[in-house]
């Protein structure tokens, strides 16, 4: 148990478990979307695409998600905008099964990819310290250049 474990110890966001923000009983109440469905009349469609008859004008052309958006997702949300605990996100990447994360590639052309992250307004930025949308665009960078390397390989 290092110094910084002891003084400030971690806890499960879902269940107050001690020794992990994210522990294996919650983990599983993190349910992965597995079919992919349009942004406006939520009917099944591949890979989150828009379908025709839906689109309209400055919209998105689809969306992607990895997670249902549930209570315990929400926690760890909002540990991480308002408590200033990007180690919970740590925890995230961790247990996010890679296999998941390959289907958001068929978005990506990886020679040409950019990530951009949504800009927090400086002030937000400045009082917190950091910008977690920087933090998340870090780790599909980081995703998406190993798949790339396997791919090239």
């Amino acid at each position: 148990m290092s110094l910084k474990d002891f003084l400030f110890p971690k806890f499960c966001l879902g269940c107050s478990y001690l020794g992990t923000y994210i522990c294996s009983k919650c983990q599983k109440k993190l349910a992965y979307v597995e079919k992919e469905s349009c942004f406006f009349c939520k009917k099944l469609s591949p890979f989150g695409l828009t379908h025709f008859s839906c689109q309209k004008k400055s919209y998105p052309d689809g969306i992607m998600a990895i997670f249902y958006y549930n209570h315990i997702l929400k926690k760890i949300i909002k540990a991480t905008k308002y408590h200033f605990a990007t180690e919970v996100l740590k925890e995230l990447f961790q247990i996010i099964d890679p296999k998941k994360i390959e289907k958001l590639s068929f978005f990506a052309d990886f020679k040409n990819a950019v990530f951009q992250p949504i800009p927090l307004h400086p002030n937000k930025e400045k009082q917190r310290g950091f910008n977690q949308a920087k933090i998340l665009i870090s780790f599909f960078q980081k995703f998406f250049f190993c798949h790339l390397s396997r791919l090239i390989t």
